[in-house]
């Protein structure tokens, strides 16, 4: 809800606003209360009393919309809503006394009013003098509902959104407005600037539970008048519900007054599509200012005033012959806010037509709709748009007419290769032909005379219309002459035509001439087809062919008429399959024949005759005849039969075995063959029946009983002309394990074959043996037993997992497993009994033994499994394996398969390995390796193992530290079974220092086998020091070379005859870590020391190493010394340069002695010969020349000069 704001107000009218005293305008929900905030700003406390009262606005007091009489907090009298005067401190003593809340409640109603207002007074006493505000109720919104605002240029329809976003119905929702009359704080009058009525009155909103529509636009119309009112004007759209009442308000944009609009765009536009893209035309509306809102120019397309259709107006009607598409009935510009054009674009249609060069419509503003926003100057409201045409003339063809029979006519297509918006007129010239020697010249004349004439032509001209791309120039023919001789045989017409003398809008194309044919209306002439010439007869026989028994045999079909023709005939033929197939049974090509008309002469058709030995019926293939020339009466043509007359024996007859798998459910069709050595002519039927009857059961009932069908039909039959027919018999599939089984089935010819089959002693097979291939698995014995402990014991018994249809005899076994077998009678003891045990499994039977019948179903006094008792010992061991199997004991086994369980037997908890234990140990630094004892001792039951007991041990740093005093250590310590002890070694580190006794640690981890503990897991081990006097840091001291590459002499002093090493690592390197050992010397009874002299071609650094103390880190570096050659040619200085130390890529500058300053000229790199350079000199000339090779901080090599050398230029 837009909610309008409070202003202060004076009241009474015109009266003096108390000084200092300000007083806040709240707006409050309908049902809330009013808080006036009236702050006081006076640098002075207040002068006189304040009395505060209400007054009504829109609202009523006494309780209808609020309370008469405000709260005042510290108010006096009463009522209690007087201020005393100085109870405003005023600003100069500050404080929050200078601020007060006043409040005024309101009362909720269920009437939908809109915002409504009342002021609240202050008057002060003495002077009269009043300050008031005024308090805005807004109504009560209905529960989930909004309304959105709407904002329309003066003249337009506001749209609003109402949205309820409740889950349950609203109930009705009732629709209506409010204006400046019925709330003044809006400023646009009902009636006079918008109507009072919604487009919608009513709407029930279903909720979004139940779906449906929840939101819908509600639109009021507004009213255009004098543009000039200056500020836009307010309204709201109302909803009103049974829990109150929402609402919107609508803002009616006033336009400006000198907004002034014009619309322009393309006068001339070519048709033509671009790559399928129909061309389009904008047209641009142009206003004079920008408005803050969009402004829309209603706009339509329509016929240019003035043209003629025919010739110059564009049009929009006609489809794929329009012009250009009309703009929507909606249709309009829209300038956009804060800009001043807006465009609107019309669709060209590129036709095919030939047209008017230049066609003509217009785009102007549609007067029956307002422009919103502005207003379009009348002389520029509308644009003038020229369409260019693109096609070309059309080109007028005439085609041939088809055959027409005498009395019908004759059809000539006249066509356009494009249509003309104009029309095509044709004249047209019609004459007697000859067309190829089939026809005579036709008479032809403008009506007929009745009995020469042939072809009427009645009219001189033809006319394609417009839009169209071909006409039918339509011929009348006559039944001209009549009587004995009508017969005339085909006759020709032809056409022309052509351009009139004025008005032609088309050119010729190249067949402006057609012809046609009149053939005769009564029976034409009748043909004799025969396999016989000269004049053989048309007869059965004569259309019958002998097959033969093998290739192929090269035979005619003749062709003459039974009488003389007036002329020849053209006869086109093709070969049509009948029961006789093209390319099996004969072989024919289509091709065309001409019958002379001479009815002693014929014509011949080759056909070939493929010959076989299948016993078949006769077979017939057809010709199918056609005859352009008109001449052969429609009997003798279309498809003429011929026959094959087959000559061959009838085939013998066999059936085969079969074999199918039964599968686990429902049937599987086994398909028992019976074949033929050739197609047979006819349908062949063979009985069958169930003998000798198989190891196969029909309809049994015990377990895997049930094995095969015997099918409804009792025979099969093979289809003429096929070689193979199928009896089909269902096989039951079953989980039950049986062996493969069989049954047959026996086949008779029936005695209607008669003499179509024949039985061959040699070839026929008459029983087939059908074959039930088993794929169940064989029934096995599973078993539950797991683990046991020593002192328990297991029961031998098991679950037949699967069924069978035999009975078996099972027997147990047992022995030893295969990891950490167990021994019998150590281990364990199975039952006397079991040696002779027959568990007895019969057919069908599945599921544990003891339920399962046999020897295992309860007998008189009972039965229990025969049991393996599991033998104690007090011997620590692993967990021990022993194998049951069952299997069949009978002579002949029946297929159970094999099954055994592996049963481990636990040792007893309280048999326990061995515990272990360390002991501390003292070692001399010198005596190499420090030994610790290792102990076991049982703690348990047990007094013996036949384990490996595995001790995993490891160093930890303790005053020793690894490395330095000795060597880090980890291992697995295994000590056999039947051993009780064991020893871990560490290597101790002899050194120099003279230091106290030092120790370490050894620590266990977790012991093997499973149950071990340690009993004591912590040793340490003490080193006792042999080293007296202190050690001795050594020195070192380097001399090297002054330049270039060469010796280095390294001499120092440690302690007397003691070892010293030398280690070294190139530059950048000088961490002692990092270094290589080189040599090593021994000092002299005063402690001095020298290394054998080095060679260095780059810097290094050195360390001397004594008694396990490091020197400090020498540097030596190396600066370069290079070595310059020059010579010289005519006119030629000629240099070459070596570094010294050498190498490859070393940067080189050549400078020379100019004027007492050196010079560059030339610059480069070495290469594995140095760096060569050649440099142009004035001959006689002395020059003084050096060079300069860089050096390699990283690698300790400094930059240098070589020596200044002298050369004349010859």
């Amino acid at each position: 809800m837009a909610l309008v704001p409070a202003t202060f107000i004076a009241s009474p009218a015109h009266a003096t606003v108390i000084s200092n005293l300000t007083i806040s305008s709240p707006v409050v929900n309908e049902g809330g209360t009013a808080s006036f905030t009236v702050t006081y700003s006076g640098s002075a406390a207040s002068a006189n009393n304040i009395v505060f009262t209400t007054s009504a606005g829109t609202a009523t007091g006494g309780g209808t919309d609020y309370t008469t009489v405000p709260t005042v907090p510290g108010g006096t009298g009463s009522p209690a809503t007087t201020i005393a005067a100085g109870a405003f401190p005023g600003t100069t003593a500050g404080g929050s006394a200078n601020t007060i809340v006043v409040t005024v409640p309101t009362t909720a109603d269920s009437s939908a009013e809109g915002p409504e207002t009342f002021n609240l007074v202050a008057t002060e006493a003495n002077t009269g003098y009043v300050t008031s505000a005024t308090a805005t109720i807004a109504d009560t919104k209905v529960n989930n509902l909004t309304v959105s605002p709407a904002g329309v240029w003066e003249g337009g329809t506001a749209s609003f959104t109402v949205t309820y976003t409740g889950t349950t119905s609203s109930g009705s929702i009732a629709f209506g407005t409010v204006g400046s009359a019925e709330t003044p704080s809006l400023t646009a009058t009902k009636g006079t600037d918008f109507t009072g009525t919604p487009s919608i009155a009513s709407y029930t909103f279903p909720g979004t539970a139940a779906g449906g529509t929840n939101t819908i636009t509600v639109t009021v119309d507004t009213t255009a008048d004098s543009p000039g009112e200056g500020a836009d004007e307010t309204f709201q759209l109302t909803a009103t519900g049974a829990s109150g009442t929402s609402t919107g308000t609508g803002t009616i944009w006033e336009p400006d007054a000198t907004n002034d609009i014009v619309l322009g765009g393309a006068t001339t536009v070519a048709e033509t599509a671009t790559s399928g893209t129909q061309k389009t035309v904008t047209i641009t509306a142009t206003s004079t200012n920008p408005a803050p809102h969009d402004v829309t120019i209603p706009v339509q397309t329509a016929d240019f005033a003035g043209t003629s259709y025919a010739t110059d107006m564009a049009t929009s009607q006609g489809g794929a012959n329009r012009d250009y598409t009309a703009l929507a009935a909606d249709a309009v510009i829209t300038i956009p806010a804060n800009e001043t054009s807006g465009t609107a674009t019309v669709t060209l249609w590129d036709d095919n037509s030939d047209e008017t060069d230049t066609q003509y419509f217009v785009v102007k503003k549609d007067a029956s709709r307002p422009t919103l926003g502005g207003a379009v100057v009348s002389a520029q409201s509308s644009v003038k748009i020229g369409i260019k045409d693109d096609d070309a003339v059309p080109v007028a063809t005439i085609g041939d007419a088809p055959t027409a029979v005498e009395g019908s006519r004759l059809i000539f297509p006249v066509n356009l290769t494009n249509p003309s918006e104009k029309g095509v007129p044709l004249d047209i010239a019609v004459a007697g032909d000859t067309l190829g020697g089939t026809a005579s010249a036709a008479i032809v004349g403008s009506t007929d005379n009745g009995s020469t004439t042939d072809v009427v032509a009645a009219a001189s001209s033809v006319t394609v219309a417009k839009y169209a791309t071909s006409t039918n120039l339509s011929l009348t023919t006559t039944t001209n002459p009549t009587g004995p001789s009508a017969f005339e045989g085909p006759e020709g017409v032809k056409v022309t035509i052509s351009e009139p003398v004025s008005g032609a809008t088309s050119t010729l194309g190249t067949k402006s001439t057609a012809t046609g044919v009149v053939t005769d209306a009564g029976a034409g002439k009748t043909l004799v087809y025969s396999k016989n010439t000269p004049n053989g007869t048309d007869s059965p026989t004569n259309r019958t062919f002998a097959e033969g028994n093998v290739g192929s045999s090269d035979k005619k079909i003749y062709i003459h008429f039974d009488t003389n023709s007036p002329q020849d005939a053209v006869l086109n033929y093709t070969f049509v399959d009948g029961t006789a197939k093209n390319g099996v049974d004969y072989k024919g090509a289509a091709g065309t024949v001409t019958v002379p008309k001479d009815a002693t002469k014929d014509v011949a058709i080759p056909v070939t005759i493929i010959g076989d030995t299948n016993a078949e019926p006769d077979e017939t293939f057809k010709l199918s005849l056609t005859s352009p020339s008109g001449v052969v009466d429609e009997s003798s043509l279309g498809e003429q039969s011929f026959t094959i007359d087959d000559d061959d024996a009838a085939p013998t007859w066999t059936t085969a075995d079969v074999k199918v798998q039964e599968g686990n459910s429902g049937s599987t069709l086994a398909r028992v063959p019976v074949t033929l050595s050739g197609p047979a002519a006819v349908d062949l039927v063979f009985d069958a029946t169930y003998a000798p009857a198989g190891s196969a059961t029909y309809q049994g009932s015990g377990a895997g009983s049930n094995d095969f069908d015997h099918p409804s039909a009792t025979s099969v039959t093979i289809k003429a002309g096929d070689t193979v027919g199928y009896f089909d018999l269902p096989v039951y599939g079953d989980e039950v394990y049986e062996r493969d089984e069989t049954f047959n089935v026996t086949f008779a010819s029936n005695a209607g074959n008669s003499t179509n089959v024949t039985t061959s002693t040699d070839v026929t097979q008459k029983v087939a043996r059908v074959t039930i291939a088993n794929d169940d698995a064989m029934p096995k014995l599973t078993f539950a037993q797991g683990t046991v402990t020593e002192g328990g014991s297991i029961a031998v018994t098991g679950t037949v997992v699967g069924i069978s249809q035999y009975t078996y005899h099972i027997g147990f076994s047992v022995g030893g497993g295969a990891t950490d077998p167990a021994t019998a009678g150590a281990d364990y003891k199975a039952a006397d009994a079991l040696a002779t045990f027959d568990a007895e499994i019969r057919p069908g039977e599945k599921g544990l033994l003891t339920t399962g019948g046999g020897n295992f179903a309860a007998q008189s006094g009972g039965y229990s499994a025969p049991a393996i008792d599991i033998l104690n010992d007090d011997i620590d061991e692993p967990t021990e394996t022993l194998v049951i199997t069952a299997s069949e004991i009978t002579p002949i086994p029946m297929g159970f398969a094999p099954s055994s369980t592996t049963v481990k037997i636990a040792d007893d908890p309280m048999d326990l390995p061995p515990a272990v234990s360390i002991a501390d140990a003292t070692v001399s630094e010198n005596a190499g390796n420090a030994e610790i004892p290792v102990n076991l001792t049982f703690t348990g039951d047990a007094t013996s193992t036949v384990q490996d007991t595995t001790i995993p041990y490891y160093t930890a740093d303790g005053t020793a530290k690894v490395g330095k005093d000795y060597t880090l250590t980890k291992g697995t310590l295994t000590i056999r079974a039947g051993d009780m002890k064991g020893t871990i070694k560490v290597p101790v580190i002899n050194d120099r220092d003279m230091e106290d006794d030092e120790t370490f640690s050894v620590r266990l981890g977790n012991v093997g086998p499973f149950g071990s503990s340690v009993v004591n897991g912590d040793a340490t081990v003490t080193i006792k020091s042999d080293d007296k006097t202190p050690a001795v840091t050594p020195t070192l001291s380097a001399s090297g070379p002054a330049k270039g590459a060469g010796a280095v002499t390294l001499t120092g002093k440690a302690a007397p005859n003691t070892y010293v090493e030398l280690w070294a690592s190139a530059l950048p390197t000088t961490d002692p870590t990092k270094m290589s050992f080189w040599e090593r010397v021994k000092s002299d009874g005063s402690g001095n020391f020298k290394f054998v002299t080095k060679s260095l071609a780059q810097g290094y650094a050195f360390v001397a190493r004594s008694q396990e103390i490091n020197s400090k880190t020498v540097t030596v570096k190396l600066t370069q010394n290079p070595g310059l050659t020059l010579g010289s040619t005519k006119g030629k200085l000629s240099v070459i340069v070596y570094g010294n130390p050498k190498a490859t890529g070393q940067t080189v500058t050549v400078q020379r002695l100019v004027g007492g300053k050196w010079t560059t000229i030339g610059s480069g790199k070495t290469t594995a010969s140095g760096y060569r350079t050649s440099v142009s000199i004035k001959s006689k000339t002395k020059v003084s020349v050096r060079a300069l090779v860089s050096g390699n901080s990283s690698t300790g090599i400094a930059s240098g000069y070589s020596a200044t050398k002298t050369i004349t230029i010859k």
